[in-house]
């Protein structure tokens, strides 16, 4: 009885194992999160930033009214295979009250993107990066960086249109120099509250 039963559970579990492959490739879903040291940058609703425009004094409010997470299935087989992958998404709206504007961010995997695009149903992504933990997206790195009488640490600038942003870990943007613009200048930060 015993060598029976042996030879039936290797048999249930031999055709159990069998993968039921798809003819076009593998199948399944692979789970991208974001990198936890990107994880700093993300700020909840009711954080703020101000600033000053080093040449004309205007002040600048930019806030967080509106933040959440989401998970995003992306076909990835691009005709070969049926495999997705799903992201892990951290969604940021602001509101820029001397710009009267509104953004927002979406952060996923490495980067932080400005005002993404999406394109065929959310299965190409795109837009400007404003913050990545990837060293190949151009940035200029200071282990420091002095704005107005503060110090910042683990500073990075990136270029996004017709300005250069420098963000500061756990902080977000400290400093935006915009250039060919009507508000453009140097934007320093005086005041920031953030909230985790």
């Amino acid at each position: 009885m015993n060598k029976h039963f042996i030879f039936l559970l290797i048999l249930i579990l031999s055709i159990g194992c069998n993968k039921n492959e798809s003819p076009y490739g593998s199948t399944g879903i692979n789970i991208i999160n974001i990198n936890p040291e990107l994880k700093s940058q993300a700020f909840k609703s009711g954080s703020y930033w101000i600033y000053k425009n080093d040449s004309t004094s205007k002040i600048d409010c930019t806030l967080i009214y509106q933040d959440f997470t989401d998970f995003e299935a992306v076909f990835a087989g691009h005709g070969f295979t049926d495999q997705y992958e799903c992201f892990e998404m951290f969604y940021n709206e602001y509101y820029s009250n001397n710009f009267y504007s509104s953004y927002w961010d979406r952060m996923m995997d490495d980067c932080i993107f400005r005002n993404p695009i999406n394109y065929f149903n959310h299965q190409v992504f795109g837009g400007l990066i404003v913050y990545c933990q990837d060293t190949a997206q151009g940035q200029i790195y200071y282990d420091s960086l002095r704005v107005g009488s503060n110090i910042f640490y683990h500073v990075q600038r990136l270029p996004i249109d017709r300005t250069l942003l420098y963000s500061a870990k756990s902080v977000g943007v400290i400093r935006k120099v915009i250039i060919d613009s009507v508000e453009q200048g140097t934007w320093n930060l005086l005041r920031w509250k953030i909230v985790k």
